[in-house]
């Protein structure tokens, strides 16, 4: 029923800027032309310890999984993944021992390892941030308490009636297992995502201290959870009609009014990612990038493997002189559709700008295998080869 809109960046042969040749600002951080810190420097505890807070502290702020790549990325190779799994066993066992609750920071730590999980190279990391953080929320002390929120009505598949609650690791368990229990608390603390860390996150936060935390106020909402999930109170046919209309109005031109269109569906329901999507790619193609980025994130929240809203995420970017976060984008489309040959074609360009010349001649050449009609490539195959070539020479 809902469309994308069609390709957004301006050029049909270069899909990221048409023929605009662009060059890498001389003192942008993050390119290639910086020195690296030698891998074997030091590293105090305490350090580590400050830089994973500051780490929690952006992930309880929505920190995307693009933006803890580049949290990880900006401080190799002086600290790298054996370094922080080495540190966190050490800090596991202080956590473990004490006496405080750290309650949201476990909380944190389990949003971490829930927005690591797709990341392959920083997966260990998140996996045993995650474990640390169970192991937190199973403690219980003996000022807090848990009342279980599942009436004695509710049974499971074989019949059995629920076990009451015990730890906030419980609480977790059933947000991870009962989607109606999540939707509900998510309803109750005005939260758009159901994401069980998240909602942990806030359910602490919401309590005016740990020592106090109850969860006895959301008891009745159990008893009203149905049997069956309820189908959207969102009109289909309006919805449908105003993201037609949306279509149409941008295929006319009118992409101000587009926007609106898909604006008045956003105002009623946040929760399409295709809806997103499109309002970013017009407001792109008005040059508007840093609002139609923002577009794009809202829609990967809600599907992180949305790699529509990944690759034009990664456009944008690269409007934005942003070029070595266009490519982490362009890299998670990669990771998800192998074969979606216009990131390849991009991530070569973006590859070729920071003057990862032999890199961007990979790119290209999958580019070539996947679709040898794909246009202007072989120019681009030809062109450095031929610079290779006359390297060589010289």
């Amino acid at each position: 029923m809902i469309k994308k809109l069609w390709q957004w960046v301006k050029g049909s042969e270069d899909s990221i800027l048409g023929d605009q040749e662009q060059e890498i600002p001389e003192d942008y951080p993050n390119s290639s032309r910086d020195k690296k810190t030698p891998s074997n420097s030091y590293v105090k505890e305490e350090n580590l310890e400050y830089l994973f807070s500051q780490l929690l502290e952006g992930v309880s702020k929505g920190w995307t999984e693009n933006r803890i790549e580049q949290f990880f990325q900006a401080l190799e190779p002086k600290i790298t993944i054996e370094i922080w799994l080495k540190w966190l066993h050490k800090y596991r066992h202080k956590l473990l021992n004490s006496h405080a609750p750290n309650y949201h920071l476990a909380s944190r730590m389990i949003i971490l390892g829930e927005l690591t999980a797709t990341l392959p190279f920083l997966r260990p990391v998140g996996d045993l941030a995650y474990e640390v953080g169970q192991e937190i929320l199973h403690r219980t002390d003996g000022d807090l308490e848990i009342e279980s929120l599942s009436p004695d009505s509710e049974k499971d598949a074989q019949g059995n009636s629920p076990q009451p609650l015990t730890s906030l690791a419980d609480i977790l368990e059933l947000l991870q297992k009962n989607t109606q229990f999540a939707e509900e608390m998510a309803q109750k603390l005005g939260l758009k995502t159901t994401d069980p860390g998240i909602i942990m996150e806030k359910l602490i936060t919401a309590s005016q201290s740990v020592s106090e935390f109850s969860l006895g106020e959301f008891s009745d909402s159990m008893n009203n959870i149905p049997s069956e999930k309820q189908e959207s109170t969102v009109d289909l046919d309006w919805l449908t009609r105003w993201f037609n209309l949306g279509l149409e109005k941008a295929k006319n031109g009118d992409l101000e009014g587009a926007i609106a269109s898909w604006e008045k569906i956003l105002q009623v329901d946040s929760n399409l990612p295709q809806v997103w999507n499109n309002k970013g790619s017009a407001l792109a193609y008005l040059e508007r990038y840093q609002e139609a980025l923002e577009c794009f994130d809202n829609a990967l929240v809600i599907n992180v493997n949305d790699v529509e809203s990944w690759n034009n995420r990664g456009n944008a970017l690269y409007n934005l002189y942003r070029w070595e976060e266009a490519l982490i984008s362009w890299e998670r489309v990669i990771g998800i559709h192998p074969n979606y040959v216009q990131a390849w074609y991009n991530k070569g360009r973006v590859l070729e700008k920071l003057g990862r010349t032999q890199e961007a001649l990979n790119c290209y050449t999958k580019v070539s295998a996947i679709d040898p009609d794909f246009p202007r490539i072989q120019d681009h195959l030809k062109k450095i080869q031929l610079g290779q070539s006359l390297e060589n020479d010289q």
